[in-house]
């Protein structure tokens, strides 16, 4: 979809300075039991 989109192309993300990816963001993450 971003590839799609063209986002990084974007006139007005390109005057705000924000840069579009097509990877997803990797995060470090923890699956939390159930709060009963």
């Amino acid at each position: 979809t971003v590839h799609h989109n063209a986002y990084d192309q974007d006139p007005y993300a390109k005057e705000f300075g924000i840069k579009i990816s097509e990877k997803l963001a990797s995060v470090e993450a923890r699956i939390l039991p159930a709060p009963w």
